[in-house]
C-alpha cells in the first residue's frame, strides 16, 4: 500500500540562509573574489573555494573542475573569517 497523502504534501521551505544556484554562479564574475584549494577535502578530487561579492553578501563557493566545466558543491554566507581574507586580499601588496 502506498501512502498517498505523503505525496501529495507540499515541500518544505527552504532555509532562508540557503544561496541560490545563479547568486553562487554570480561569485566567479566578481573581480575581486579570492580563491584557494580546498585542502579539507576528499582524496582523489581537487576542490576549490572562491569568496566572492554578490550584491551585497560575501559568499563563498566550493566548486571542482570535471571535463573543463566548473561543479558547484556548495554554497553558503562567507563566515567573518572569510570575509575578512576577501577584504584583506584586495589590499594585499
Amino acid at each position: 500500500m502506498v501512502d498517498i497523502s505523503a505525496a501529495n504534501r507540499r515541500p518544505p521551505e527552504p532555509p532562508t540562509t540557503e544561496v541560490s544556484f545563479e547568486a553562487a554562479q554570480s561569485v566567479f564574475d566578481d573581480m575581486f573574489a579570492y580563491e584557494r584549494f580546498d585542502f579539507d577535502n576528499a582524496p582523489g578530487e581537487i576542490r576549490y573555494v572562491i569568496t566572492g561579492g554578490v550584491n551585497g553578501a560575501i559568499l563563498t563557493v566550493v566548486y571542482t573542475e570535471r571535463a573543463y566545466r566548473i561543479r558547484i558543491i556548495s554554497a553558503r554566507r562567507a563566515t567573518k573569517y572569510e570575509r575578512e581574507e576577501y577584504y584583506r586580499s584586495q589590499t594585499a601588496q
